[in-house]
């Protein structure tokens, strides 16, 4: 395995709105991302989070599914390739616990429509050029996807529930970074995991813009000893993308936004007046960057999974958890990045959380490539 070092960092801004009633959820821009730095030692056993132990659809939910022709508890075994192709399709399960013992799901069901996205404008996306403390240059090329969403919910636990809110169906058609995606997360979690288990200590950042001269030839000697290679460089910068377009996705879902509310501690009303707004920066908690044991995620056996923390923070005050559990993005799992769930967790609120998980991932049965 490639050798690094690292404990990322970046920062998002949501849309403002100072009473919140329509926040959006935080659209991350890249301003520099540092990887590595004071590394402890870490245990090689993979990790098992209670929280995220598969949760079993309710019977409403899974009737629903039958009904309407959304494939449940099946995920297609990894290709090769790195193709998006047009009826590839992924299906999330999201789980909302709450005091009481309260739980209400959604059914989410994304499927690949175009392999690219016809651009009305006749302009294509610049591509993403990051610089490394090392003095690399790296360049990640956008390649645009068209797909269409359905998101199906609430599902409460029990239909014998008095006032039990109508089941909506929303959909949503929209473009997705399928290069991007493609990047993944689970290398650079990977090479930051090595490096926890070898108490490696250190420090590289990625920025928009280059370096300057003395931190280049300091880190790149640091580097050099550590026999960090360019690939692993742009296996760890690549992971920013591959964040972005993963949020982009998910900030793309409707109804979504607001279920994430019900996690997130919001700031409160001085605070906003304080800050004249909300400022909001997202880190990755890299201390706890560990090898995840998903025996009955029915994952395919040939990748590893991870999982990747982050920390969302709202007007300095910590107001989200965010555990990724990120695998390999090969397909059936490119349109998801590679990410097969989440915990979402509410800082200070031991009863309120939320858990995602990719319950089926299919190929298309066309083997038509993409044009």
């Amino acid at each position: 395995m490639n050798k690094t070092a690292p404990a990322l960092s970046d920062s998002c801004q949501p849309a403002p709105d100072p009473l919140h009633r329509n926040m959006k959820w935080p659209i991350i821009f890249l301003s520099a991302f540092c990887f590595a730095g004071q590394l402890l030692g870490a245990e090689s056993k993979p990790k098992v989070i209670p929280r995220l132990s598969p949760v079993v659809a309710f019977s409403n939910l899974t009737l629903v599914a039958e009904r309407s022709h959304i494939p449940l508890g099946l995920i297609d075994p990894s290709s090769d390739d790195t193709l998006l192709n047009p009826g590839d399709s992924i299906t999330t399960l999201v789980t909302l616990f709450e005091k009481g013992d309260r739980r209400t799901q959604w059914l989410i069901h994304l499927e690949a429509t175009a392999s690219a996205l016809k651009v009305q404008s006749n302009k294509t996306s610049a591509p993403m050029i990051l610089y490394s403390s090392t003095g690399s240059k790296i360049q990640f090329d956008p390649v645009p996807a068209q797909v269409k969403l359905r998101i199906l919910g609430p599902f409460p636990e029990s239909e014998m529930r008095q006032r039990a809110p109508k089941v909506q169906d929303k959909t949503a058609e929209f473009s997705v970074d399928k290069g991007y995606l493609s990047l993944g997360l689970d290398r650079a979690a990977a090479i930051i995991a090595e490096l926890k288990e070898r108490q490696v200590k250190g420090s590289f950042n990625f920025s928009g813009q280059p370096f300057k001269a003395d931190t280049i030839d300091r880190d790149r000697k640091l580097a050099e000893s550590l026999h960090i290679t360019h690939e692993d460089e742009q296996a760890v910068a690549g992971s920013i993308p591959a964040l972005l377009s993963y949020f982009s996705v998910v900030q793309q879902i409707p109804g979504l936004q607001d279920i994430f509310l019900k996690v997130v501690d919001m700031p409160s009303l001085w605070s906003i007046i304080r800050h004249t707004g909300v400022s909001a920066n997202i880190t990755v908690e890299t201390d706890d960057i560990k090898r995840a044991a998903l025996d009955s995620w029915c994952l395919p056996s040939e990748s590893p999974a991870y999982f990747f923390p982050l920390l969302l923070d709202l007007n300095d005050h910590p107001a989200l958890r965010l555990t990724l559990v990120v695998s390999n993005p090969r397909p059936p799992l490119l349109a998801c990045g590679g990410i097969v769930g989440f915990l979402a967790e509410k800082p200070g609120d031991q009863h309120t959380f939320l858990t995602l998980r990719i319950v089926g991932a299919h190929r298309s049965s066309s083997t038509q490539a993409p044009p």
